[in-house]
């Protein structure tokens, strides 16, 4: 069995998930986001109660996170963000298991909506590979450069 196959995948509300389970994924992001790429902003933005929490976890614990948004108004798109993998994890192919669990999550919890992603400039092709299309143009996020993303075709899902 691979590694990526012994990751269990669970999609749960803040409110639903354990005091460990939240510090596990807020320091994830924290370790991730604001020491490794230095983002000098807040990660807990108090949206996370708006959100679904969709984790991956193996042997090392939390390995991969997205949270995901749910269209209620707006252009009706389904947002996920937040999406990373823990270093140790990188380079395994996990961050397109956890992208193609955060698609499947989309399309059950708003079927046919488009999904959205800013995604980090440097990862265009990453995403484009799972259906993604560049939707404006470059900008900067907190000193990174973002650009964002969207997906159409819920029935090309990978």
């Amino acid at each position: 069995m691979s590694e990526i196959d012994a990751i269990a995948w669970h999609l749960s509300r803040l409110k639903n998930l354990s005091g460990p389970e939240v510090y596990d994924i807020l320091a994830l992001r924290q370790r991730v986001f604001m020491i490794e790429q230095a983002i000098p902003v807040l990660d807990a933005d108090g949206r996370d109660a708006e959100a679904w929490h969709l984790c991956g976890r193996g042997e090392a614990g939390l390995s991969a996170y997205a949270r995901i948004f749910v269209p209620e108004t707006g252009d009706g798109a389904v947002k996920v963000g937040r999406v990373v993998v823990a270093e140790t994890a990188r380079g395994s192919g996990l961050g397109r298991a956890l992208m193609e669990q955060a698609l499947h999550c989309a399309a059950e919890l708003a079927p046919g909506a488009p999904v959205k992603v800013s995604a980090q400039a440097h990862l265009t092709d990453f995403y484009e590979s799972l259906g993604f299309s560049i939707d404006g143009h470059i900008y900067d996020d907190h000193g990174v450069a973002h650009v964002d993303m969207v997906r159409t075709d819920p029935a090309g899902m990978p």
